[in-house]
């Protein structure tokens, strides 16, 4: 029983390092993706915190709607942060949003969205869902690593107690 733990340990041990290798490569493409995006002047038509709960947690969600050029766009990537500049540019009329330059209601269209923040492009795209699966292989691994190592060290103290007496 103790071999096949080992080998249990060993496997383990070699599917974490791949899925660390895994996460490294592909968090370093998300940091060097070529961003193409525009920075535009936009107007706020609303913005809305909505609480959603979900079992015993409570999750903001942000709903953020901006016009530009005639057509009107979900604002992507609002942090809390942020929330509060749209919430008050959406409380002002279109024209003294437009006219006032003191107000910073710059946004960036990419690929014909529109994002509050430029995390929001990077974390858009088929790399960083590669490094949410490289993230997620490694915290499992690493735990399953850590669970058959504690087993192997513990069934050794059980056979050397075992052949002490």
């Amino acid at each position: 029983m103790i071999e096949k733990r080992k080998t249990q340990v060993i496997v383990t041990f070699f599917l974490l390092a791949a899925s660390v290798i895994w996460m490294v490569a592909s968090r370093g493409k998300v940091e060097n993706k070529p961003l193409d995006y525009e920075e535009v002047k936009v107007t706020v038509v609303s913005a809305e915190s909505v609480l959603k709960r979900t079992g015993q947690s409570r999750i903001y969600s942000y709903d953020v709607v901006v016009e530009y050029e005639g057509k009107q766009y979900d604002l992507i990537n609002v942090k809390s942060g942020e929330m509060a500049r749209y919430e008050a540019l959406a409380n002002l009329p279109a024209a003294v949003q437009g006219s006032n330059p003191y107000l910073d209601n710059t946004v960036y269209l990419s690929n014909g969205k529109m994002y509050s923040n430029i995390d929001g492009i990077k974390t858009d795209g088929n790399e960083f869902t590669w490094y949410l699966i490289g993230l997620g292989g490694t915290a499992l691994f690493g735990i399953l690593h850590l669970m058959c190592v504690a087993d192997l060290i513990d069934r050794k103290k059980k056979q050397r107690k075992a052949g002490a007496v």
